[in-house]
């Protein structure tokens, strides 16, 4: 994750003296938190979610993308933290539509059985794993 410019690391006007963990959240995928804490080097925080699924906190907390990367499950269009029905109800009501919504899980721009069928149906009955 970087800044709006797409290359900067984010700043934040704080001074960290406890450990830091990062959670990530996303408009149609189940959000993440880091298992371990951010490490400092040369003045920069750093944590890699891609390399291993023991990078989230959780159990299978992480999607296997094959070819040894990690990422989201998508598919939570109404952001609950849960994949599920009523997830591919909001889908059913969007489908063939264009643009960026919820229920686009693969963001390319369209609502349609990609999304459904790639995503949600592999992806359903998965929940996020983000302590209270």
């Amino acid at each position: 994750i970087v800044n709006i410019d797409g290359l900067s690391h984010l700043n934040f006007p704080y001074n960290l003296d406890d450990r830091l963990f990062v959670v990530i959240y996303h408009r149609n995928h189940l959000a993440l938190m880091s298992a371990n804490e951010l490490t400092l080097s040369e003045g920069i925080y750093t944590y890699d979610f891609t390399t291993s699924a023991t990078q989230a906190y959780g159990t299978n907390a992480q999607k296997d993308l094959g070819g040894g990367v990690f990422g989201m499950y998508a598919g939570d269009a109404d952001a609950n933290g849960n994949i599920e029905n009523a997830d591919i109800l909001l889908w059913k009501s969007n489908a063939g539509a264009k643009g960026y919504l919820s229920t686009d899980f693969n963001m390319n721009g369209q609502v349609n059985n990609p999304d459904k069928n790639d995503l949600w149906n592999e992806n359903t009955g998965v929940s996020t794993q983000i302590p209270e």
